[in-house]
């Protein structure tokens, strides 16, 4: 598998990929559809991409094997909740439909973390969405408290 740094041409392939995953991972959690798709819009939209690209305290990659098959975002030097001190956040950690199981996402996390520590980021955390059982299992299968 190779993890890269997305770029700014990786806008179309990130919108696409972050909208395909969200939609079939967290589609379950929405009540509305229309409030599901506003989201994917605002949140994958091409100018919001590009922005958040283009912020030097974010950093995305796009994981690859053969094809793009994941991707991450992380967010460096940000407070952690309830505590005094920063560390890196891991704002998405996605796998493209039927990616899953494979180990990939095991890689990209371990990946990010490697890059958290060459940042001399002491802190990697993350949130969970509240019922996704599968991702809770995940990272705390990596030792991390949820």
């Amino acid at each position: 598998m190779k993890i890269r740094k997305a770029r700014l041409e990786d806008v179309p392939l990130l919108a696409a990929l972050g909208s395909e995953s969200y939609r079939h991972h967290f589609e379950r959690h929405w009540v509305s559809a229309e409030e599901l798709q506003a989201f994917i819009e605002e949140e994958y939209a091409p100018q919001t991409l590009a922005e958040s690209l283009a912020c030097p305290g974010v950093s995305w990659f796009i994981a690859e094997v053969e094809k793009p098959v994941g991707f991450a975002k992380i967010s460096w030097n940000l407070p952690v909740p309830e505590h005094s001190f920063s560390g890196a956040l891991l704002n998405k950690l996605y796998l493209a439909p039927g990616e899953t199981g494979k180990n990939y996402g095991k890689l990209i996390f371990e990946e990010m973390l490697r890059l958290a520590q060459r940042r001399e980021q002491h802190y990697l955390w993350l949130q969970v969405l509240e019922g996704n059982e599968g991702a809770r299992r995940f990272y705390e299968a990596r030792a991390c408290a949820t």
